[in-house]
């Protein structure tokens, strides 16, 4: 290493802390370390459209030129929301898991086992049936999400699986319902819950009468 000479041999003497250069911001406007509300709209109506999308025709089949003719953007519009159409797929990803989550810490909150596991079950009939579109990507297409997407979407489908086997567990401690592994009743319930997407006719069919069936069919339903 080289030797340097002490900063106080310099002849105007030591830099005095209001003098030491500072940074200068290069031209043009701050940037800002959030995005803006308007930026956070305008990508989720591009989700949005990227489910209904990918969920009618398919991941491969719906292309980045398809969703801008949609959204009425030019394609380089779109990819200053989403850099890529693997970063768009996940986009779907996680709204879907991170919506299925937001009702969670509401119901924990309920004391009776077995109506919070009805909640559960409500909770899960109706998001599904609210966006079907967002579901069927992500039952029908999830071979598709990149790998390093994969992890933080697999760990949130790990802690809402685990919501409904402490549920469940708690309804059979409870005598709500029959003995049995909790996870794999939890599993059996999440697949019928989940399967509306498949067969949903809006105008046809009720998310409550859905809901309700569901929970009788449990024998969560009280009188």
């Amino acid at each position: 290493m080289g030797h340097n000479k002490p900063v106080t041999d310099h002849p105007e003497g030591p830099a005095q802390p209001d003098q030491a250069t500072k940074p200068r911001r290069g031209p043009g406007r701050p940037r800002h370390e959030e995005p803006s509300g308007a930026f956070l709209a305008r990508r989720d109506q591009i989700v949005e459209t990227a489910a209904q999308l990918f969920g009618r025709i398919g991941y491969h089949a719906g292309s980045l030129e398809d969703l801008a003719r949609e959204l009425g953007l030019s394609k380089a519009s779109l990819y200053h929301y989403v850099p890529s159409k693997g970063e768009l797929l996940n986009l779907v990803f996680d709204r879907a898991i991170s919506g299925a989550l937001t009702e969670l810490g509401r119901i924990a909150d309920i004391t009776d086992p077995a109506d919070r596991l009805a909640e559960l079950v409500r909770h899960q009939v109706h998001m599904i049936m609210a966006e079907p579109s967002f579901f069927s990507v992500f039952f029908d297409q999830r071979h598709l999400l990149e790998e390093k997407f994969a992890a933080e979407i697999d760990a949130k489908q790990r802690q809402y699986l685990h919501t409904f086997v402490e549920a469940v567990e708690a309804a059979m401690d409870a005598g709500a319902l029959p003995d049995g592994d909790p996870r794999d009743v939890a599993q059996l319930i999440l697949g019928m819950t989940s399967w509306p997407y498949k067969w949903l006719r809006e105008g046809r069919d009720d998310p409550v009468a859905v809901a309700e069936a569901a929970v009788r069919l449990l024998g969560l339903d009280r009188p």
